[in-house]
């Protein structure tokens, strides 16, 4: 919504494996082996004005504690987002803006993927709007940039599915679906109306996240659904 935040940092995100919790393979759904990098093209309509961007993604630091594997990826040269493997799965676990020089933000420990992908199984993930927004201009009335939490439940939807995007075809896919609502003040806070989250994420094995659609949107006519597309372009081991 990944708008991580998203990604939208969902994102993010968003959001944001079937090896193990030893050492990442070729086949991991989610590598974190360092050196590995990915490059995004994503599309971002708020207030049914579009906005192009590219995404650049590199992991720069992975090592092993008790239990578990911490790893470190770099986001636009920007953010580092923080992520432990064990061996129920992948978390992200905090991330740093690097701009500000800030300290590292530590944040609820969210599921990215678990390891058990038998189709149907699902988890509890946390993730934020960042895309549907008021359709006045009234800024009480604002909705992105305020962090309104939403808790989505995702599930392994799919564990054959073919891709293809601008870095080519991708067979044998994971598709996770996640889905989930909450309510925003709307009319200058005299009233409230729910907003409908749904996503969508295809992983690749031996490659991770291939593509990426989110969809936040609200019967409500003080709200303007947003959207959000995010697909590979390419990649390299």
């Amino acid at each position: 919504m990944s708008r991580s935040g998203t990604f939208p940092r969902l994102f993010l995100a968003f959001a944001t494996v079937l090896a193990g919790c030893s050492e990442p393979t070729d086949e991991s759904l989610f590598p974190l082996t360092p050196g590995r990098n990915w490059y995004y093209q994503a599309r971002t309509v708020v207030r049914d004005e579009p906005h192009a961007q590219r995404i650049v993604i590199a992991n720069t630091v992975a090592k092993d504690v008790p239990g578990a594997k911490l790893a470190t990826q770099r986001r636009q040269m920007a953010w580092d987002y923080y992520f432990k493997e064990t061996e129920r799965g992948i978390f992200r676990i905090g991330s740093t803006d690097r701009r500000e020089n800030g300290p590292r933000t530590a944040e609820e420990e969210v599921m990215i993927l678990p390891h058990d992908v038998k189709e149907g199984s699902s988890w509890r993930m946390t993730s934020r709007l960042e895309l549907v927004e008021s359709r006045t201009f009234s800024a009480d009335d604002r909705i992105v940039g305020r962090y309104y939490p939403v808790h989505l439940t995702a599930r392994v939807a799919a564990r054959d599915e073919s891709v293809k995007v601008p870095a080519g075809a991708f067979a044998h896919c994971v598709r996770v679906d996640a889905t989930g609502e909450t309510s925003v003040r709307v009319d200058r806070g005299y009233g409230t109306a729910p907003v409908k989250v749904t996503q969508q994420d295809w992983y690749a094995p031996g490659v991770g996240l291939v593509k990426s659609t989110r969809l936040e949107h609200s019967d409500s006519t003080f709200l303007r659904p947003g959207t959000y597309d995010q697909e590979l372009v390419s990649f390299e081991r």
